[in-house]
């Protein structure tokens, strides 16, 4: 009787161990999974998924055909580029804009003028911003230039929201002007961009610039402009440590 009690309790403790040991295998599959997924960005996977990451999934998702299979890198350069296409229409509007209202208020006629100098400013990073990308073959930028293309971005996400405040400020902005849509979709687009590119390109430790960083840092107005003391052609909020 002993020796079966003692068989019973090695029966016990056998199926308690494997038990453990299967809930620890299950746990560590289910952490295991996710973290591995997350970390393979040249999977090609569908815009939906890929958009979740951005600040605004849903407009995100308006910008890149259904049908479209890419990785994260890939999306990341179809935003700029197409970023880089709505700053350039958009700057040519703004200059239309002027040019066609010569008897504007002056506060309204400062607030195109400091736009266009914002909006050919933003061309100019997104130039820059797609040159470094496209010259990468790999999906690894070197720290600096990461660095540099992140702030380029955010640069841009701040000059927009500039203009916005500068051209509310002045009365001139309206919901049925005619620069109010480009407007507010270009601000959307540009942080989307951002966003897709940190989550791809930016080693996690030092992804700390989101479009809301950017835009909590806006000044109303001419400020920022008024403010934009350049050094070796870049305003003063650009980190020259990384040019």
């Amino acid at each position: 009787a002993r020796a079966r009690e003692i068989k019973r309790e090695r029966m016990s403790v056998s199926t308690t161990t494997h038990f453990s040991a299967s809930i620890v295998f299950v746990l560590f599959v289910f952490v295991l999974l996710p973290f591995s997924s997350s970390q393979n960005l040249t999977q090609s996977v569908t815009p939906e998924k890929a958009c979740n990451l951005t600040t605004n999934p849903s407009f995100c998702k308006s910008l890149i055909p259904s049908r479209a299979r890419s990785n994260l890198y890939g999306y990341g350069r179809y935003l700029v580029n197409k970023s880089l296409r709505q700053s350039a229409t958009f700057s040519s509007l703004i200059d239309g804009t002027i040019r066609g209202n010569a008897s504007l208020p002056s506060q309204a006629a400062g607030a195109l003028v400091d736009c266009l100098l914002l909006s050919q400013l933003t061309t100019d990073f997104l130039v820059s911003s797609l040159a470094t990308l496209e010259s990468n073959d790999t999906t690894k930028l070197p720290d600096a230039q990461g660095d540099k293309v992140q702030t380029l971005l955010s640069a841009i996400v701040t000059n927009q929201q500039t203009c916005l405040d500068g051209l509310t400020q002045a009365n001139f902005l309206k919901r049925k002007n005619a620069l109010y849509a480009p407007l507010v979709n270009g601000t959307k687009l540009y942080s989307v961009s951002l966003a897709m590119f940190t989550h791809s390109w930016v080693p996690k430790k030092k992804k700390t610039k989101t479009a809301g960083d950017a835009a909590s840092k806006t000044r109303p107005g001419r400020e920022l402009l008024d403010r934009l003391d350049y050094e070796d052609g870049l305003p003063y909020w650009v980190n020259r440590d990384i040019f």
